[in-house]
């Protein structure tokens, strides 16, 4: 923020506004002579350029760290996001309540799940396993992760049929 403010105020010096007035010897203004124009400062140009180009450099470096934490990133990825943002069932009142993520699907049910949820019951992810949504631990070709999205679009198609078949 404070390199924001900087910038702002670096560029706002380095163009302005100047504007002359002519008199004649007996005091009277002579308006030929006046003129309004732009100025500009090279040096508070050069700040400005110098300051933009070290947070467009803070900004890629921060882009190239890891986030750490336990929950994988998604991307654009819309089976994993809608996968997360499903609660199960029995999660009431989850607007009162402080929510974690994990894996929310009961054991034995395959592929599991992750999500935000309210419930006790969560535990993390386990290196290994395969979950809705989620990459594989190794690395896998284009094709491979397509194939993979869209097995898991079709099984919560599916669990998302029985849901509505139940209700």
């Amino acid at each position: 923020m404070a390199a924001n403010t900087t910038l702002n105020w670096l560029v706002s010096q380095s163009m302005f506004v100047v504007s002359t007035t002519a008199y004649f010897p007996n005091d009277i203004e002579d308006i030929s002579g006046s003129f309004t124009t732009t100025g500009y400062s090279t040096s508070a140009s050069l700040a400005a350029v110098c300051v933009g180009t070290f947070m467009l450099i803070a900004i890629l470096i921060d882009g190239f760290r890891t986030f750490p934490s336990g929950m994988p990133l998604v991307s654009s990825c819309s089976a994993a996001i809608s996968a997360a943002c499903h609660r199960p069932l029995e999660d009431e009142d989850a607007h009162l309540l402080p929510v974690q993520w994990g894996v929310i699907t009961p054991a034995g049910e395959y592929p599991a799940r992750c999500s935000f949820t309210t419930l006790r019951t969560v535990e993390p992810p386990k290196e290994g396993e395969i979950f809705l949504g989620l990459t594989s631990p190794h690395k896998e070709t284009i094709w491979q992760s397509a194939k993979r999205r869209w097995q898991n679009v079709k099984v919560l198609f599916k669990r998302s049929q029985i849901v509505k078949k139940k209700s």
